[in-house]
């Protein structure tokens, strides 16, 4: 089953950007990103998600219509397994208390440090409820899902470069 990460922005170049930044896990396989430019979308998305196992949602806070603050409870009603973190271009304290408070799991500020966002989901933090620097984020169990993955992924390279040498 694929792993999914939802990433939810009104912003069309935002598909562009992610899948430019994350380009080799997409190739290998260790994950698929789909993109929903609304929070109504989105929930449509996550609703019907049977066919993948969902993984994370990245979400943009100021969207037209609903906004990403007002996405989350609902996101988290649909499935309270799945991270949701928040993006956002005002990372001002009063927003992050209202996306922590609403069950964000944490909050980036824009520009995403895509780096640190990479690290995390390998490796995860393990907290919960991040009140750490915006780029420094809590993902622990999509953390583990995809290093579990991504040491498959280098045990077959290793079998298969193990049969070469015989």
């Amino acid at each position: 089953m694929s792993l999914l990460i939802l990433v939810v922005d009104d912003e069309p170049d935002v598909a562009e950007l992610f899948q430019q930044q994350f380009r080799r896990d997409l190739r290998a396989g260790r994950f698929i990103m789909e993109f929903a430019q609304s929070a109504p979308a989105a929930l449509e998305r996550i609703s019907d998600a049977g066919d993948v196992s969902l993984i994370l949602i990245l979400s943009d806070i100021n969207m037209p219509g609903m906004s990403g603050l007002e996405l989350l409870p609902k996101a988290k009603a649909l499935r309270p397994d799945v991270p949701v973190i928040m993006i956002t271009a005002y990372g001002d304290a009063e927003t992050k208390r209202k996306a922590l408070e609403g069950g964000a799991d944490a909050l980036f500020s824009k520009p995403v440090d895509f780096a640190s966002l990479r690290r995390e989901m390998i490796h995860g933090s393990g907290a919960q409820h991040s009140t750490q620097e915006p780029g420094q984020i809590c993902c622990m169990a999509y953390g583990q899902t995809l290093q579990s993955r991504l040491l498959s992924d280098v045990n077959a390279e290793v079998g298969r470069k193990a049969r070469d040498l015989r």
